[in-house]
């Protein structure tokens, strides 16, 4: 069985997003800092927050303001946001969701209503907001408060996600406050929005490919991935040197929540490994599908020309776990199950590569699933 340390399990909530968002930006309240997820959150040598689902960079100190407060609002990264302090003054706060069907209009209303939920009782007046310097973003309102203070709201697209900023500011401080958004927003546009663009333009794949299950093609196949993991060979899971992991879809499963990626270059090429992550609260476990072309050279001369060899293995403890081999790129479907047994201990690994001794070790019953 894979080992892993805590499972990210945030309860369903019972109140809309928008809501929770609202909450979350609550302005002038200490907010303690919570512990980042490592399957969603990494901290850069700069101390920012970046989101690895997306590259959102939440700098640590941006002008006047003090960052640091990252928060994940879903159990798989694809809800997140990071709120910036001008104690006693002003907060910003930065919304990242993937919408499910929802159109960027459907969530501006909802944040429109959860403002006004959030203040009962209390009269609030729309009014134009002022823009943040740079092309977006493409709806907004402001609100004016008591005590000479504005509440202000910007929604944009990207590539689809909604991009939210939130912002309260006193009088005094709205200068400062709308100086800092234009830097944010640029850190946007030069992180998420690139990001999110590249995985949006890329290709759809075709995921069709089936399970090898003779169990002496597999035990071949596993020496030979073991040779292609050696010092001075082309590894196995050669990665583009611009490339960019791009989320393509999540499962779901209380047990064993996931999330499954694609690997794509940045001119949008298709990369040859995709990947799923255990959501955990440390390092998440991996599980890598990658590309063998001398596997592949392998069984086209004993079948005939095919769909490239692909293999399923994880990197763990300095070493190199093979379960399964597909002739063609596997779908989730196909996947997901196989990935849940492994966790579960109940399929144990065909192969092990270790590359202190350089050598394969073949279980003697290296029945594929056993």
């Amino acid at each position: 069985m894979s080992s892993f340390a805590g499972l990210l399990i945030i309860a369903t909530q019972a109140v809309t997003p928008a809501l929770v968002h609202e909450r979350t930006f609550e302005p002038l309240t200490q907010v303690e800092r919570a512990p980042l997820s490592k399957s969603i959150w990494r901290i850069g040598t700069d101390g920012a927050a970046i989101h690895a689902q997306s590259t959102l960079n939440c700098p640590a100190q941006i002008g006047e303001f003090t960052g640091g407060q990252a928060t994940v609002h879903d159990s798989f990264g694809l809800d997140v946001s990071c709120s910036f302090d001008l104690p006693g003054a002003a907060r910003i706060t930065i919304f990242l969701t993937r919408r499910a069907g929802q159109s960027l209009q459907d969530d501006f209303d909802a944040a429109r209503a959860a403002i006004a939920a959030h203040r009962p009782g209390g009269e609030l007046t729309e009014r134009p907001a002022d823009p943040i310097a740079g092309p977006r973003p493409a709806l907004s309102a402001s609100y004016a408060l008591d005590d000479d203070a504005t509440t202000v709201l910007w929604l944009s697209n990207l590539s689809g996600w909604t991009l939210k900023f939130r912002a309260f500011y006193t009088d005094r401080a709205r200068s400062e406050t709308m100086e800092v958004l234009a830097k944010l927003n640029r850190r946007v546009q030069s992180t998420a929005e690139v990001h999110l663009s590249a995985c949006a333009a890329a290709l759809p794949r075709l995921r069709n490919g089936v399970r090898i299950t003779d169990q002496e093609l597999t035990r071949r196949l596993s020496l030979i991935a073991g040779m292609s993991e050696q010092p001075g060979t082309e590894n196995i899971t050669p990665l583009p040197k611009n490339e960019r992991w791009c989320v393509e879809d999540k499962i779901d499963a209380r047990e064993a929540p996931m999330l499954y990626w694609r690997n794509v270059a940045n001119d949008g090429a298709d990369g040859p490994v995709d990947r799923l992550t255990l959501m955990t609260k440390e390092e998440p476990p991996t599980w890598l599908l990658s590309a063998n072309a001398a596997a592949s050279m392998l069984v086209d001369a004993r079948d005939g020309p095919g769909a490239l060899i692909h293999q399923l293995t994880e990197p763990r403890d300095g070493k190199v776990f093979m379960f399964a081999y597909y002739r063609g790129r596997p779908s989730l479907a196909t996947l997901a199950p196989l990935v849940r047994s492994i966790i579960a201990g109940q399929t144990r690994p065909v192969a092990k590569y270790d590359p202190a001794t350089n050598t394969v070790t073949l279980p003697k019953s290296a029945k594929p699933g056993n």
